[in-house]
């Protein structure tokens, strides 16, 4: 089912090689997907521009154009940059992934790769596609590597991915390690094994004496379970001499006797050499209990060119040795056969003088033969990159390999009678070796653990160290050997993982407190406590800056503090007495400021003693930044000095962005909540008012009113959501009201006036209205609100108001008519008093 969704699935393959492309073409068809292949990147650019892949997969070095340039050029096309890339590298170098990082890769494969794991990445890149177009959040940074500059301007999802397929390649990178030490290891506990038989056979006299000698140090080679060795004497046939761990079916009577595939081997001339015999004849076919056991190793014994016989080894599991130790068991078996030959003589010296005197010069050619083999063993010894030596007990060393030498910082041929054991080593790891390493190899043959050696340049060089005590017959130590593996890059890694591990802690367990906590107070101090408690250091602390006094003040703060931050003046201004230059360069730059050697960096000389005394020894300074403007300090003081690399301060980065994303969540919940709060306050409002509110859509349809519109017009909200106002119409408006009301409301513009409407119960009611267009931030017209006051009763009073008017000016006119009569009848009375000679009756021609 899933390769049948993969059928949709673009893949365009970058490789030179027309073998390995197709090799990988093959691999992803195999598995749904539709795949392009181009030979060089200038070819893959023009495909992609063609047709869009939803994948990308590149190898790093081709002809016209490399890998690092083809995802550069992809990551710069508009069109382009959202395809994921994936890089096929050797991954050899620092440099590999900052150039990753610089072009914009979003994934390392690192060659040779496991089909698996690619196919993985493949699914983990297109599954969060989506989600990475979500998390478009760049972040810059300068990075100096190796004397040059890079420029990283990368999305965090995808610089996060890029690290996380770093960080697994290197995880790959360091099981391989594991594993060559395991090997290391197991040829160790061979070659110690080895030594033991030789040793053993030392001490045997006769020849029942050497077979129990050479079963019982056979034995402790990992993985043997069982043996025996058969002796062939020509009159009698093969002859079981010695047998250790057989199971119950082989020893039942008759069980060894006849002959099996590996003695008709020997017999036919056929067992020259050590033979893995993968299904033992003997065992397969024997009746009763054979303990699981199945397979075995047939060492021949041979002296001169005389077979004495055979020493089977059973393993539990297939193919017991490989080459190289069945080389080794091969000198074993002649070393035995050589003893055994020793044993005959020693029980038959007398006898057989003349007979070995005749021999003496076969085994001289023997001798050299094995001498050769020994000579052999020096070569691959002196080819192992581990530090191979062996001294005596007085402390001179008597044997060093070449990479000892150049392990140590001497030259090589150097003269190794000079050295002595334990001038090359550290103080404790000297005391280890003279109280416990070279006291239990003494006691128990071997020791084996973590040591260091000291180089003259003062270098401490960790190493994983095998201590072997050579013994004589008498049990008395002769010499001493000694295998060492520099484990300088795993004590490097594993602490590099632990405090990247720390750091991710950090970071997830700030992240996981963005996400619980609403309140800023709370956030910073739970972001100092995680510091402290998973982040492991010593000291952290937030504070925050006001822009206009300059100044910084503690608001948080977990760890070890001991007074230290009372005694700094915290300011942005530089060149203040008692400032601390970090912060206020952190402040001033905007940027995070790093200090990784409190001892020897001249900005801290102010405060080395205060800050050493509490156990700081490097510090990073973090500006909590919000809307581009510096508004406080994440500052962590470390234990110890160096922590602060690049991956480590991008963690760091990453973390204070995720915190400056908070604070501004924090700053826009407090404006939602005041937001709200107008809102409920002016909803309030509105639904209190006694005018009627209606909000329609523009095709006049209501979306909301108030409880004042339903008692003026007696329909509910339900009732009159979704309705047209029309269903309020008296019928006794003009046609031209309506007219001018839509003329101004589509220019945009507010209209007033008065209607009559119809209530729901028919009753007729005047408003009056003002209607207005509502607009959204770009300015185009989303609704109109409108207001209206019930004015009937208003109306009804003016009329009557009207109607007294009207009669009062009636009343005002007639009165006013009577006194002007009266005005001029007295007039006319005075006038004739006057015209007959007598003087005037009113003294005023003014109305009463």
């Amino acid at each position: 089912m899933k390769f049948e969704m993969n059928n949709s699935l673009d893949i365009l393959i970058a490789e030179d090689s027309r073998t390995q492309a197709e090799q990988l073409s093959y691999l992803l068809e195999q598995h749904g997907y539709r795949v392009t292949v181009a030979a060089n990147g200038k070819l893959a650019l023009l495909a992609a521009q063609a047709k869009k892949p939803t994948l990308i997969i590149s190898d790093i070095v081709m002809p016209e154009m490399n890998g690092y340039e083809l995802c550069k050029a992809i990551k710069s096309d508009e069109k382009l940059k959202d395809i994921p890339v994936i890089l096929v590298t050797t991954l050899s170098d620092s440099h590999d992934v900052i150039r990753g990082l610089e072009c914009g890769a979003d994934n390392f494969i690192r060659k040779p790769y496991d089909e698996r794991y690619l196919l993985s990445r493949i699914d983990y890149l297109l599954m969060n596609l989506d989600m990475r177009k979500d998390l478009r959040m760049r972040v810059g940074v300068e990075i100096n590597l190796g004397g040059q500059k890079y420029f990283i301007n990368s999305e965090r999802q995808q610089i996060l991915d890029l690290l996380i397929s770093t960080y697994e390649e290197a995880v790959h990178i360091n099981s391989e390690l594991k594993q060559r030490e395991a090997e290391l290891e197991y040829s160790n506990q061979v070659l110690n094994g080895f030594g033991h038989i030789v040793a053993g056979l030392n001490h045997a006299i006769t020849e029942r004496e050497v077979a129990e000698a050479a079963l019982e140090r056979a034995l402790e080679l990992p993985g043997i379970q069982a043996g025996w060795i058969s002796l062939w004497e020509e009159e009698s046939g093969f002859r079981l001499v010695a047998a250790r761990n057989m199971p119950p079916a082989l020893l039942r009577e008759g069980a060894m006797d006849g002959l099996c595939d590996c003695r008709r081997r020997f017999l036919a001339g056929e067992l020259d050499h050590v033979t893995n015999i993968m299904e033992c004849e003997r065992l397969k076919t024997a009746k009763g209990d054979t303990s699981g056991l199945r397979y075995h190793a047939s060492v021949p014994l041979w002296t001169g060119n005389r077979g004495m016989g055979v020493m089977n080894l059973v393993g539990a599991e297939q193919g017991l040795f490989d080459e190289v130790e069945l080389k080794m068991l091969y000198v074993v078996g002649n070393q035995v056969a050589v003893a055994l030959e020793r044993a005959r003589l020693h029980e038959h010296l007398e006898t057989l003088v003349e007979e070995r005197t005749a021999k003496l010069e076969a085994e001289i050619v023997e001798r050299k033969r094995i001498e050769k083999e020994q000579a052999r063993l020096v070569a691959i010894i002196e080819a192992t990159p581990d530090f191979v030596a062996t001294g005596d007990l007085d402390g001179h060393a008597l044997y060093m390999n070449q990479a000892g030498l150049r392990m140590l910082g001497y030259e090589p041929g150097q003269d190794v009678s000079e050295l002595r054991v334990g001038g090359g080593q550290p103080d404790w790891a000297l005391k280890l070796a003279l109280e416990t390493s070279i006291p239990h190899a003494i006691e128990h043959g071997t020791w084996s653990g973590e040591s260091a050696f000291l180089r003259p340049d003062g270098k401490e060089i960790p190493v994983l160290q095998v201590v072997i005590a050579h013994k004589r017959p008498d049990e008395s130590v002769e010499y001493l050997s000694t295998i060492a593996h520099d484990i300088t890059q795993r004590k490097e890694n594993e602490v590099r993982i632990a405090r990247l591990n720390r750091i991710y802690s950090l970071l997830s367990g700030i992240n996981t407190t963005i996400v619980r906590v609403r309140e800023e107070d709370e956030l910073f101090r739970e972001a100092c406590r995680i510091a402290v408690e998973y982040g492991k250091f010593t000291f952290a602390w937030i504070g925050k800056f006001d822009a206009d006094s300059q100044q910084v003040t503690p608001v948080a703060q977990a760890g070890r503090d001991d007074g230290y931050l009372a005694k700094i003046n915290l300011t942005s201004r530089e060149n203040t007495a008692g400032n601390c230059p970090l912060i206020a360069n952190a402040l001033t730059e905007a940027k995070p400021v790093i200090c990784n050697d409190i001892a020897s960096d001249e900005r801290m000389a102010a405060w080395r003693s205060e800050a050493l005394s509490r156990g700081y020894h490097s510090v990073v300074v973090l500006p909590l930044i919000l809307g581009g403007k510096p508004v406080g300090v994440f500052v962590l003081y470390a234990p110890e000095s160096g922590v602060f690399d690049d991956e480590e301060i991008r963690l760091l980065v990453e973390m204070s962005l995720d915190m400056n994303y908070a604070l501004e969540n924090f700053r826009l919940e407090v404006r939602h909540k005041q937001a709200e709060d107008e809102l409920r306050k002016l909803s309030q409002a509105v639904e209190q008012t006694p005018s009627s509110i209606v909000i329609t859509d523009l095709d006049a349809n209501l979306v909301y009113v108030n409880d004042a519109f339903v008692k003026a017009t007696g329909y509910s909200r339900a009732e009159a959501i979704g309705q047209n106002p029309r269903i309020l119409h008296s019928d006794k408006n003009p046609r031209a009201a309506y007219d001018d009301m839509w003329t101004h409301l589509t220019r945009g513009e507010m209209w007033k006036g008065e209607l009559i409407n119809r209530r729901k119960d028919g009753s007729e009611y005047v408003e009056s209205i003002m209607i207005s267009p509502v607009r959204d931030s770009n300015g185009h017209v989303t609704h109109y609100l409108g207001i209206k006051e019930d004015i009937t009763e208003r109306k009804l009073a003016e009329s009557k108001l009207s109607e007294q008017v009207e009669e009062l000016r009636r009343w005002h006119e007639a009165t006013l008519g009577r006194e002007m009569r009266t005005l001029e009848l007295k007039r006319e009375v005075n006038e004739l008093l006057g015209q007959a000679g007598q003087p005037p009756r009113y003294s005023s021609t003014e109305p009463n």
